[in-house]
């Protein structure tokens, strides 16, 4: 039995484990071993015995956490069959938008009851701190599913006044069959902001999680299942290359949103060429703060944008990875930085209490402490951070989070993306030339601006090319309002209703009404 789930849905957690998260005293500790993985494809509602299997490795020892399916070119266009079919003969695109909404949040609900297992099994994969696959992962994509489900029957067609003569009914219809390829940072992310609305919509959805990832998407996949979303309409095909190029190369694929590297959505791009597919991205990029001479609390900027720079050990899209700060305040600002980065707490991310765990891949952390090292060799000064001699976790490959000062625009630390928790502190001169510095980045998800001027942030915002601005707060959303990714070749948005304009299409039906 478990205490996870009391309607027994969670069938495949060892029934001698009756805790996947010990809650004793202040103290909560994960223990994944007392899962029962399960990597096999999702195809047609059912798990299939998978042709090829790959080894997912656990970023906290380096060992191998298991096995999944490298699903092949074959199985993939059985499971694009599939949904096909759905799509054009099924139920799912044909019901009663209610009852879409209802399958939704039945969705939620069991995504919500199974809090534990799924933060359990996005810890074990990816490394990333279980009380942050709790708290931000698991929440937001519930939040985030139960959001599409409100919305549906609030986004239809309209009519157009055309005149006593005419008739013109637009009609928002699903595009068809949608591919989703979802990143390993934050696996379960676009199942609420992608997979949702996609499905709310009546498409059929193929998943290729990443094969650092695949556990917790087949498992949230599963409870989808349960909730009513047929086998044909939601599929999740684990795998590499391979299997992204036979989703990505078949006419019978609509639409594909690829969440992922710039290399990855070319890629995509490449396959769409001769499909015709339509191709939406996100392609990271880390973002920009530009820190003005009027900012008020210090400590509560270094803090936010510590948390920035390190929330998933720097491994985030709109991670904080550079710093340009009015050179009247570049030391104190420095200071409460470090101090921030002192406090942080570095370890098993199994643990509760930590703030930062191990990087996804030993190669990740090399190439992270090899773009320091070329910085320091450049001139810059390391103010914190590099390995840890020590690690939490035997065979984890931890960085301490890295600060940067004497650093220059130029630099390929602060021009490349480089995907761990390191940040550049640049000194300016004002506004103005943070501006221009960051025009020189190529980044478009995010920027911060931190200022006690509104005249201040509104034009600096205006200027930046980037998605999304905050001011004077950072990672502040609502599901209401888009976010887009304007550098890169990123395309499209994500949250609010313009989630809908990228798995739908408009038709219009026009009626001349003769006079009698």
């Amino acid at each position: 039995m478990t205490t996870l789930d009391p309607t027994g849905l969670a069938h495949h957690i060892d029934s001698d484990a009756a805790v996947l998260i010990d809650r004793t005293g202040q103290h909560w500790h994960a223990h994944p071993e007392r899962l029962q993985l399960s990597g096999d494809a999702l195809i047609g509602g059912v798990r299939r015995d998978p042709a090829e299997k790959m080894v997912v490795q656990a970023p906290a020892t380096g060992d191998p956490l298991g096995t999944a399916a490298s699903t092949t070119a074959e199985e993939a266009h059985e499971a694009i069959r599939l949904a096909r079919t759905e799509f054009g003969t099924g139920d799912w695109a044909r019901a009663r938008p209610a009852d879409r909404a209802a399958a939704l949040e039945r969705w939620a609900d069991l995504l919500h009851r199974h809090c534990d297992e799924l933060a359990v099994l996005i810890c074990a994969e990816t490394g990333k701190p279980v009380r942050d696959c709790v708290e931000v992962d698991i929440a937001g994509c519930v939040r985030a599913i139960r959001w599409s489900a409100a919305a549906i029957g609030k986004h239809g067609g309209h009519h157009p006044d055309t005149g006593p003569h005419a008739l013109a009914v637009v009609a928002r219809e699903p595009a068809g069959v949608v591919a989703v390829v979802t990143p390993w940072n934050f696996p379960l992310a676009a199942l609420g902001y992608e997979v949702a609305p996609a499905l709310s919509l009546g498409n059929a959805v193929l998943v290729k999680p990443s094969e650092h990832a695949p556990y917790a998407v087949l498992r949230a996949a599963e409870l989808a299942h349960q909730s009513g979303v047929p086998g044909g309409a939601l599929a999740v095909l684990p795998g590499g290359p391979s299997t992204g190029a036979a989703l990505g190369r078949h006419a019978d694929v609509d639409v594909i949103m690829v969440i992922g590297s710039a290399l990855t959505g070319r890629a995509f791009r490449r396959y769409a060429a001769g499909t015709g597919a339509q191709v939406w991205c996100e392609l990271g990029g880390k973002s920009t703060a530009i820190v003005c001479a009027d900012t008020p609390d210090l400590e509560q900027v270094a803090r936010k944008l510590v948390w920035g720079m390190t929330f998933n050990a720097g491994q985030m899209c709109t991670g904080v990875t550079r710093i340009l700060a009015d050179r009247t305040i570049a030391d104190d600002l420095t200071a409460e930085l470090e101090t921030a980065l002192d406090r942080l707490v570095i370890g098993d991310p199994r643990d509760w209490d930590t703030d930062v765990g191990p990087m996804i891949t030993t190669e990740a952390a090399v190439a992270v402490v090899s773009a320091i090292d070329r910085a320091r060799a450049d001139g810059a000064v390391l103010r914190r951070g590099g390995p840890l001699t020590t690690p939490p976790t035997r065979g984890g490959a931890y960085l301490t989070p890295a600060l940067l000062t004497a650093v220059t625009a130029t630099m390929p630390i602060v021009v490349d993306e480089v995907f761990g928790p390191v940040s550049s502190l640049i000194a300016v001169g004002g506004p103005d030339e943070a501006v221009a510095a960051a025009a020189g980045f190529g980044t478009g998800i995010a920027a911060s601006v931190w200022t006690a001027s509104l005249d201040t942030a509104l034009s600096v915002a205006g200027r930046l090319k980037v998605g999304t601005v905050w001011v004077n707060d950072f990672e502040a959303d609502d599901l209401t309002v888009p976010v887009g990714d304007l550098g890169r070749g990123g395309s499209g948005h994500s949250k609010g209703l313009a989630v809908l304009d990228k798995y739908s299409r408009w038709k219009t039906t026009w009626v001349t009404v003769r006079a009698r």
